[in-house]
């Protein structure tokens, strides 16, 4: 499935993580990022990975959270990976976000959250080479252009 390849890539990361169900979440994106961090709230960050990114590979899950590490000393809370100047996930925020995180609902995401850091420059914008950050799968159209990817890239996180 779909999240199992998602779930590999994660698990193949090495960092801990925590996966919100959809009855935990909510009908958002929002209130499902809000569950997972009211989940592990004494967490020092989180990286947001919605289910439907299969072809995400665990590298750059180590990427962006080693950016969000990096970037620290610097001002940085946030960390939003992208591929060919397109924006994609997993997006890592650090503590201090805490507050705006889990207040979230609605459809839109964190996308607010990063706007407010943005304004403050306290958003890295990582280029990474991973088209899988950025292919997600939500239709049978996306389903037909997964499909031409090799299997190879397909079976392992």
């Amino acid at each position: 499935t779909v999240l199992a390849h998602v779930l590999d890539a994660v698990q193949a990361s090495g960092l801990p993580h925590y996966v919100v169900s959809a009855q935990q979440g909510g009908p958002g994106m929002a209130d499902s990022i809000a569950a997972g961090v009211q989940a592990v709230p004494n967490d020092s960050a989180w990286l947001v990975l919605p289910a439907d990114l299969p072809l995400l590979q665990a590298k750059t899950i180590q990427q962006v959270a080693q950016a969000l590490l990096d970037g620290a000393p610097f001002g940085i809370k946030a960390v939003v990976p992208r591929h060919g100047g397109q924006r994609g996930h997993p997006v890592a925020f650090d503590a201090s976000c805490y507050a705006s995180l889990s207040q979230l609902s609605g459809g839109q995401g964190a996308a607010s959250v990063i706007q407010g850091l943005r304004s403050c420059g306290q958003v890295l914008d990582l280029d990474i080479d991973d088209a899988g950050a950025v292919m997600d799968v939500d239709t049978v159209e996306d389903l037909e252009r997964l499909a031409q990817w090799p299997a190879s890239r397909l079976a392992r996180p």
